[in-house]
């Protein structure tokens, strides 16, 4: 869009866009929510109502997708629910937001860091890897939080909060 403000000064607007032409690349929008795009793996299923999420906002600038997630159930201070249950599993799932599509990469099978987006270290024992994240192998459209094969997640509520930065196709 374009504005001639004199015969001298041309305004421009909002030329880059999230490719729906709705908001300007880099404007932050909220994802709805969808009690779908939460799951659990593995026999453990993970249920989340809307009041527990705090924060759930993306953005896009170009190729690269920055996701911002806040889920604060009332167990830990906030509202509503966000509570794992049926068999102990290490894993859960998230829905990308906006419909977007990460790389799966899942390398060569000889370095499993390869497919991590994040991994979780405890910091007493650096060479402790206590999980990670990663885009599901199966499908770019969600991303897999994992403990460290030796632990499960415990039955009961989940808190979670992250910002991440992913490449999307």
């Amino acid at each position: 869009m374009f504005s001639y403000l004199s015969a001298d000064v041309l305004e421009v607007h909002n030329l880059i866009g999230l490719g729906s032409g709705d908001a300007p690349m880099g404007t932050w929008l909220s994802e709805p929510f969808d009690p779908a795009h939460f799951t659990g793996l593995d026999g453990m299923i993970w249920t989340v109502t809307s009041d527990a999420i705090w924060i759930n906002r993306y953005t896009r600038v170009g190729k690269t997708l920055i996701w911002r997630l806040w889920i604060h159930p009332a167990a830990t201070g906030g509202a509503g629910t966000s509570d794992l249950s049926g068999t102990p599993a290490p894993r859960v799932r998230l829905k990308l937001p906006a419909g977007a599509v990460a790389p799966i990469n899942i390398g060569d099978g000889t370095d499993a860091a390869a497919a991590d987006i994040c991994r979780v270290l405890n910091t007493a024992n650096i060479a402790q890897q206590l999980g990670d994240m990663r885009i599901d192998p199966l499908d770019g459209t969600w991303m897999i939080i994992q403990t460290a094969p030796s632990i499960v997640l415990d039955l009961g509520y989940l808190a979670l909060s992250f910002t991440i930065n992913l490449e999307i196709l």
